[in-house]
């Protein structure tokens, strides 16, 4: 890894919070995995994706904010199918289905994922974190 006292803070809040989705990712793999139920999951690649923001690897840099479109994409079409729908979500742990809830929960629950997606993104793509990832 680079010196640890170069790369900011936010940059290194970003990178671990895609190795924590990752190892959730992981988790959630093999609980399907013991039900019977074979999962391939994108949010693996967050365990590559620390490894890389922390080491200054523009291809993962890029990785990261593709993956993050989805998010950015994903939770306002999420919110508005929530917002106009009248069947219950079912809410789900490692891919288990654990309660019943009412969509207008679900809506409320993608606003503050949706805000943290576009916080990581905006830090990718400031100019001094941009800078870093320039060889």
């Amino acid at each position: 890894m680079k010196d640890p006292r170069n790369i900011p803070t936010a940059l290194r809040v970003v990178a671990y919070i895609h190795l924590v989705g990752g190892l959730l990712s992981v988790v959630t793999f093999f609980v399907l995995l013991f039900n019977g139920t074979f999962s391939i999951r994108l949010g693996i690649l967050g365990i590559p994706i620390f490894f890389g923001l922390l080491n200054l690897r523009n291809g993962w840099r890029i990785c990261a904010m593709v993956l993050m479109w989805f998010g950015l994409i994903g939770f306002p079409i999420i919110f508005v199918i929530s917002l106009v729908s009248s069947v219950p979500a079912h809410f789900q742990l490692f891919g288990l289905n654990i309660a019943r809830i009412h969509p207008w929960f679900v809506s409320l629950g993608t606003i503050p994922f949706f805000l943290l997606v576009v916080w990581q993104y905006r830090v990718l793509i400031r100019p001094d974190v941009r800078e870093l990832f320039i060889n």
